[in-house]
C-alpha cells in the first residue's frame, strides 16, 4: 500500500490484486508475507523492465510506466523513488512499534 500511495503521487494509476501491483493491466510487483513459528518474512519485489519475466504474465517494469506519454522513472531518478519508499516503509514500522509500546497487557 505503500508503494502504491507513492505511485499515485507520480501520477500514476495503479490496480492490485491481493498483494500486487498492476499498471496498464502488467504486474509490477512480486510480493509475499509468511509467518512461521521464529520469524515473519515480507518479500516485495518491483520489475524494473518487462524483460525476462514469465511468459504467461502481463508484466510491466518501472522504466517501462508513461504518464501522458512521458517516462515517469529513469535511472535518473530511481534512487529518489527508492529512498522516498524506505522512508515511509520505516517511518510505518516507527509507528507500529510505537502503538505497540503503548498498548497495555490485557488479562
Amino acid at each position: 500500500m505503500i508503494f502504491r500511495e507513492i505511485l499515485t503521487e507520480y501520477g500514476v494509476q495503479t490496480e492490485s490484486e491481493g498483494d500486487d501491483i498492476f499498471v496498464d493491466g502488467g504486474k509490477l510487483s512480486i510480493s509475499i508475507a509468511s509467518v512461521s513459528l521464529s520469524s515473519a518474512k515480507i518479500h516485495f519485489a518491483l520489475n524494473l523492465e518487462d524483460k525476462g519475466t514469465p511468459s504467461d504474465v502481463e508484466t510491466i517494469g518501472l522504466y517501462d510506466i508513461r504518464v501522458n506519454g512521458r517516462q515517469v522513472f529513469t535511472e535518473d531518478n530511481l534512487l529518489d523513488l527508492i529512498n522516498k519508499t524506505v522512508t515511509k516503509f520505516i517511518d510505518e514500522l516507527e509507528t507500529i512499534e510505537k502503538d505497540i509500546s503503548k498498548t497495555k497487557v490485557l488479562g
